[in-house]
Protein backbone atom coordinates (compact mmCIF):
# COMPACT_ATOMS: atom_id res chain seq x y z
CA UNK A 1 0.00 0.00 0.00
CA UNK A 2 2.84 2.64 0.63
CA UNK A 3 4.36 2.77 -3.16
CA UNK A 4 0.02 3.35 -3.61
CA UNK A 5 -0.48 5.95 -0.46
CA UNK A 6 0.83 9.42 0.33
CA UNK A 7 0.64 8.25 4.47
CA UNK A 8 0.88 11.54 5.38
CA UNK A 9 -1.86 12.77 3.28
CA UNK A 10 -3.81 10.70 5.46
CA UNK A 11 -5.93 12.36 8.92
CA UNK A 12 -6.76 10.33 11.39
CA UNK A 13 -10.05 11.10 12.56
CA UNK A 14 -10.86 8.59 15.15
CA UNK A 15 -8.70 5.34 16.83
CA UNK A 16 -10.75 2.22 18.01
CA UNK A 17 -9.06 0.26 21.12
CA UNK A 18 -6.30 -1.61 20.73
CA UNK A 19 -7.21 -5.71 19.68
CA UNK A 20 -5.61 -8.81 20.26
CA UNK A 21 -4.63 -10.32 16.74
CA UNK A 22 -3.91 -13.40 16.23
CA UNK A 23 -4.72 -15.40 19.13
CA UNK A 24 -4.33 -18.34 19.90
CA UNK A 25 -5.64 -20.25 23.43
CA UNK A 26 -5.42 -23.21 25.01
CA UNK A 27 -6.54 -25.30 28.53
CA UNK A 28 -4.33 -24.12 31.68
CA UNK A 29 -4.56 -28.03 32.15
CA UNK A 30 -2.93 -28.90 28.32
CA UNK A 31 0.67 -30.34 28.94
CA UNK A 32 3.20 -27.31 28.73
CA UNK A 33 5.67 -29.20 26.13
CA UNK A 34 2.37 -29.76 23.84
CA UNK A 35 2.05 -25.80 23.83
CA UNK A 36 5.53 -25.77 23.30
CA UNK A 37 5.58 -28.08 20.02
CA UNK A 38 2.22 -26.07 19.03
CA UNK A 39 4.04 -23.20 19.06
CA UNK A 40 7.33 -23.74 17.04
CA UNK A 41 4.91 -25.61 14.52
CA UNK A 42 3.24 -22.41 14.30
CA UNK A 43 6.33 -20.06 13.69
CA UNK A 44 8.00 -22.44 11.07
CA UNK A 45 4.98 -22.04 8.88
CA UNK A 46 6.82 -20.43 5.86
CA UNK A 47 5.94 -16.85 5.22
CA UNK A 48 4.92 -17.60 1.66
CA UNK A 49 1.85 -20.09 2.97
CA UNK A 50 0.52 -16.75 4.57
CA UNK A 51 1.11 -14.83 1.76
CA UNK A 52 -0.77 -17.71 -0.63
CA UNK A 53 -3.79 -17.11 1.32
CA UNK A 54 -3.35 -13.53 2.07
CA UNK A 55 -2.94 -13.12 5.63
CA UNK A 56 -0.92 -9.96 5.97
CA UNK A 57 1.88 -11.53 8.33
CA UNK A 58 3.21 -14.44 10.02
CA UNK A 59 2.94 -15.21 13.67
CA UNK A 60 6.67 -14.28 14.81
CA UNK A 61 6.13 -14.98 18.91
CA UNK A 62 3.51 -15.90 21.18
CA UNK A 63 2.56 -13.58 24.88
CA UNK A 64 0.87 -15.05 27.42
CA UNK A 65 -2.31 -13.45 28.61
CA UNK A 66 -5.19 -13.35 30.90
CA UNK A 67 -8.62 -13.65 30.03
CA UNK A 68 -9.56 -10.07 31.07
CA UNK A 69 -7.79 -9.15 28.13
CA UNK A 70 -9.80 -10.35 25.68
CA UNK A 71 -12.60 -8.71 27.01
CA UNK A 72 -12.31 -5.69 24.26
CA UNK A 73 -13.05 -8.67 21.39
CA UNK A 74 -16.50 -9.72 24.11
CA UNK A 75 -17.16 -6.29 24.25
CA UNK A 76 -17.16 -5.83 19.84
CA UNK A 77 -19.07 -9.01 19.82
CA UNK A 78 -21.61 -8.55 22.45
CA UNK A 79 -22.35 -5.16 20.71
CA UNK A 80 -22.61 -6.52 17.18
CA UNK A 81 -24.70 -9.56 18.31
CA UNK A 82 -21.95 -12.27 17.77
CA UNK A 83 -22.96 -14.78 19.80
CA UNK A 84 -19.38 -16.73 21.43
Amino acid sequence: MKDKLDLSEIKILAETPHYPAWVFSHKDTLNSKIVKTIEQALLEIPESLFKEVELPGKPTGFVETTDAELDSIRNVADKVKIEY
